[in-house]
């Protein structure tokens, strides 16, 4: 009987509004989840590509945080 893989890859696409409370908990509780995940050294590769549409007051905080991480953020007015 073959070992178990110390590793899995998980691909997954989501595209959704957030006006519903439990789309938005749910959505939330995934970043937490993957963010616990990457701070107890559970992830070792990642691959993000995020879109969302914020209210222009934090948008130029999260690109703090998104230049932070290491990558440039695009943005546009809509």
């Amino acid at each position: 009987m073959p070992a178990p893989a110390a590793e899995r890859e998980i691909a997954f696409s989501l595209m959704t509004s957030m006006a519903d409370s439990d789309t938005r908990d749910g959505v939330r509780r995934l970043l937490l989840d993957l963010s616990n995940a990457a701070d107890d050294g559970k992830i070792s590769w990642a691959q993000v590509q995020i879109k969302v549409v914020v209210a222009s007051d934090v948008a130029d905080e999260l690109g703090a945080d998104i230049r932070a991480a290491g990558t440039a953020p695009s943005s546009r007015d809509v």
